[in-house]
């Protein structure tokens, strides 16, 4: 059961080539959580609590192991009762 929501975003402080690290965080999101949600701002994940706070760990190791020593992570965590991101969104899209 899902009972846990988490819009992800992930900034690696550097001036330059930081899209690779991005990309590799993204990468893992929808390969751990295939109903992830790419949007151009935030990746959002579903799951159970513990595996979406353990993949919110993940992402800055992740952006981080390729040099980057530097990296932001902001989240928005929903917990309990929480809709999917489909319930929140399909009556907007067109």
């Amino acid at each position: 059961m899902n009972n846990c929501s988490i819009a992800i975003q992930v900034l690696p402080m550097k001036v330059s080539d930081y899209i690779p690290d991005i990309d590799r965080v993204i990468y893992y999101l929808q390969d751990r959580f295939p109903q992830a949600r790419v949007t151009p701002f935030e990746t959002v994940i579903e799951g159970t609590y513990e595996e979406c706070m353990d993949a919110l760990r993940q992402c800055a190791l992740i952006a981080s192991e390729k040099g980057c020593d530097d990296v932001i992570v902001n989240a928005k965590i929903a917990y309990g009762n929480v809709l999917s991101s489909e319930e929140k969104t399909s009556k907007f899209e067109k």
